[in-house]
């Protein structure tokens, strides 16, 4: 989990968890990004989410979530991550092994 404070104020938090029940190859699924609304549109929510991704590189070989909104959608692919179907995901991003 990881927060970002500006001037000492909470601006954003997102987690990042085990997915098991998504089994082969280990997942792992970015859960609860949130920014507050007084500090969005300053990095803040891509930040938080590159910080998840690096904590993945190395131990699984992708990472999901689920968008819930257009908008949240088009920041999700912004990043890099693609919209799958069929699945209890909308997105999913490859994450790079550290060799």
């Amino acid at each position: 989990m990881y927060t970002c404070r500006v001037n000492g104020r909470l601006a954003g938090v997102g987690a990042i968890t085990d997915a098991p029940a998504m089994a082969a190859p280990p997942m792992w699924r970015m859960r609860r990004l949130y920014v507050h609304r007084q500090f969005r549109r300053r990095e803040i929510a891509r930040t938080i989410a590159g910080a998840l991704l690096l904590e993945a590189v190395g131990k699984v070989s992708t990472v999901t979530v689920h968008a819930g909104n257009d908008g949240a959608a088009k920041f999700w692919e912004a990043i890099g991550f693609r919209p799958v179907e069929d699945r209890a995901w909308s997105h999913e991003a490859r994450v790079p092994d550290r060799s």
